[in-house]
């Protein structure tokens, strides 16, 4: 399985009505909404192994973080890279029965830009170089690689969508 994650034209997105409306012309190869793929941007690593490693690491972070570190993580990184409970302000997850787990509109993608430049990652990785996550065993002993580099390919996408004014729409599959 793939994660990708795309910054998209919010209102073009919202202009088809609905989600089920924009993936049955989607489907049928009628429209592509206008914006930029992470593919496009960056070398983007997409799996999903590591995606919902890095996920799983996040939640236990939170748990073990001081209370404004703690808010940081829930409000920025922890709405992008997550297990579930994704914000889909488009209802795209449902009617693409899971497929689509994130839509995100370029008001919250600010929001969540905020709280992830507030966000110290060296002492995030400190805190959980002294309680590591015991259910991710390779994440947790890869925190220079691989938890750092799926945080910052989802920081810089987020980084994108804001500069631009765009959403941003999270496919797996």
């Amino acid at each position: 399985m793939q994660v990708s994650l795309a910054a998209i034209d919010w209102e073009q997105l919202i202009g088809f009505g609905t989600a089920e409306e924009y993936l049955e012309k989607e489907f049928n190869g009628e429209v592509e909404v206008e914006g930029v793929s992470c593919y496009e941007e960056m070398h983007w690593g997409d799996s999903a192994i590591c995606y919902f490693g890095v996920a799983c690491v996040l939640k236990h972070l939170t748990g073990k973080a001081d209370a404004e570190t703690a808010a940081h993580l829930n409000g920025g990184l922890c709405k992008v890279i997550a297990e579930n409970n994704h914000p889909d302000e488009f209802e795209m997850s449902q009617a693409s029965e899971g497929c689509y787990m994130l839509s995100m509109s370029p008001s919250t993608v600010k929001e969540v830009k905020a709280h992830i430049d507030a966000t110290d990652l060296e002492y995030c990785k400190s805190i959980l170089r002294d309680n590591p996550a015991p259910e991710e065993k390779e994440i947790q002993e890869d925190l220079e690689d691989t938890f750092t580099w799926v945080i910052n390919q989802y920081t810089e996408m987020v980084n994108v969508a804001a500069s631009r004014n765009l959403g941003l729409l999270m496919h797996c599959g």
